[in-house]
C-alpha cells in the first residue's frame, strides 16, 4: 500500500494571498504611522519656542538679559553674544525647527521679538510666519 506524501511546503496561490494581505495591512498603517511623526516634530518644535520663549522672560526677570534692549526679528541661530549668547549657555545649542510645517524654509531657525514687555517666538515657512510662542496663533 502506498503512502500519501505529507504536505511540506505552501502553495504558491497561499503565499501569495499572505502578501496581498500583509501589503492591505502595509498600506493602511503606514501613511497613520507618517502622520503621528510629523505630529511629534510639531509638538517638539512647538516645546522648544515655549522653552525658549520661558528661558528669555526668566532672563530678563532676574537680571541675565537686559530687558532695556529690544530685539525685533531676530534671528536665534547659534551665537557667543547677547541673546544668542545666553540662549546657547542655557540650552548649550539652539534647536532648530524640524516639522514640514514650521521648518525646511530658513534652516528652520526660530526667530524673536523681544522687549521688555513681551516675547515673542516664531518661525518662517516661505512668506508665512508661524507665532509659537506665547502660544500658537495659526
Amino acid at each position: 500500500m502506498k503512502k500519501l506524501k505529507e504536505k511540506d511546503a505552501f502553495t504558491l496561490v497561499e503565499l501569495i494571498i499572505v502578501i496581498a494581505i500583509l501589503a492591505v495591512l502595509a498600506s493602511i498603517a503606514v501613511p497613520s504611522l507618517l502622520g503621528n511623526v510629523e505630529k511629534a516634530r510639531m509638538a517638539k518644535d512647538e516645546s522648544y519656542a515655549k522653552v525658549i520663549g520661558d528661558l528669555i522672560m526668566m532672563g530678563m526677570a532676574d537680571g541675565e538679559l537686559d530687558d532695556s534692549i529690544t530685539y525685533t526679528n531676530y534671528l536665534l541661530a547659534d551665537g557667543d553674544t547677547g541673546l544668542r549668547g545666553f540662549l546657547k549657555q542655557k540650552l548649550g545649542k539652539i534647536p532648530k525647527a524640524e516639522s514640514k510645517k514650521y521648518g525646511s524654509t530658513r534652516s528652520g531657525t526660530f526667530h524673536a521679538t523681544v522687549n521688555k514687555d513681551e516675547v515673542v517666538i516664531f518661525v518662517y515657512r516661505g512668506l508665512t510666519k508661524h507665532m509659537l510662542y506665547p502660544e500658537n496663533q495659526d
